[in-house]
């Protein structure tokens, strides 16, 4: 995501995220000429889920059934 991009998404002007990236607030990569946001950052501002988060929440699920999958049919038919 570009500074431009992620300024819309933020609501603030350009110059407010580029303050944000050289105080260290927003992790960035400079890339010729262009600040690039990381998507993992970006995505908190958008709402949208990266690979990783995706991969993070079903290995969470995998986890919780198979620790609790007794106890989560128990609490089913209640």
């Amino acid at each position: 995501m570009t500074i431009t991009e992620l300024a819309k998404v933020m609501g603030l002007s350009r110059v407010q995220v580029f303050r944000k990236i050289k105080s260290g607030e927003v992790p960035a990569e400079k890339v010729g000429s262009v600040y690039i946001i990381p998507a993992e950052y970006a995505s908190l501002y958008t709402g949208e889920m990266t690979a990783r988060d995706e991969k993070a929440i079903a290995a969470g699920v995998d986890r919780v059934v198979l620790q609790y999958g007794e106890v989560l049919k128990k609490l089913a038919d209640t």
